[in-house]
């Protein structure tokens, strides 16, 4: 029927970190510690920090890109005027 998953203990999170440190692919951390990838794949993102809720409206997320964009075009043409004159 399902697959039955297995967590990885607190000494096999070590060598993850610890082999992870030593920009080794996820694959090749699965081999040496002989485990499938979807495990490591599973054990890193358990650990990996949680993206922090965004709690803004789509109107206030587009009037901030907006505002963003009108400062960089003046914080350009403010330069190119510096530059020419």
């Amino acid at each position: 029927m399902g697959q039955e998953y297995s967590s990885l203990s607190m000494e096999e999170r070590t060598q993850l970190v610890l082999l992870q440190a030593q920009k080794l692919s996820q694959r090749e951390i699965a081999r040496q510690m002989e485990c499938s990838a979807s495990t490591i794949s599973r054990g890193l993102a358990r650990d990996r920090p949680r993206k922090i809720l965004d709690f803004r409206t789509p109107r206030e997320v587009h009037a901030e890109i907006v505002q963003a964009k009108l400062a960089e075009r003046q914080a350009l043409k403010a330069q190119t005027v510096a530059q020419t004159g």
